[in-house]
């Protein structure tokens, strides 16, 4: 049976992502409604939520208690949160952007604050691949996975 999500691949043609959807996102609230969101657009997408952006490195490292890529395989899609302590998502996104090797996940940065044409701009020049508004809505989660040409 054929992987449920695509991803395209640089060259623009899609190819399977074994990955689950990472969702990065310190308030339980919205991590869960991202959550709901992806399983009604394909209840067998797995996903995790971590709760930082600690967490998402260490993660996307392969570190503590994420060592095991059977259990923690590598992500098909990050949503990202702006907003988190310590670590918050702009600098997740330059970590990102300083670590090269992990630049084919791609990024949907979430936020719920006021203003955000300067939040966009900022997260699109960090390499983010897209922007939501919180809370997410099905529809804009599948327009986001057309346009990064992934299938649900």
């Amino acid at each position: 049976m054929e992987d449920a999500s695509m991803v395209a691949a640089k060259d623009g043609m899609t190819q399977p992502c074994d990955g689950p959807v990472l969702i990065v996102d310190d308030d339980p609230y919205d991590a869960i409604t991202a959550e709901g969101v992806v399983g009604d657009l394909n209840p067998i997408l797995p996903v995790q939520i971590l709760t930082s952006g600690e967490d998402f490195i260490a993660y996307l490292q392969g570190e503590n208690i994420y060592h095991d890529r059977k259990q923690f395989p590598y992500p098909g899609l990050v949503l990202l949160d702006l907003k988190m302590p310590r670590m918050d998502g702009f600098a997740v996104l330059q970590w990102l952007k300083d670590h090269p090797e992990h630049a084919k996940v791609p990024v949907v940065v979430l936020s719920g604050l006021a203003g955000m044409a300067g939040l966009v701009t900022k997260a699109y020049q960090l390499g983010a691949h897209s922007f939501l508004p919180k809370p997410v809505q099905a529809q804009d989660i599948q327009s986001i996975l057309q346009l990064l040409k992934i299938s649900v």
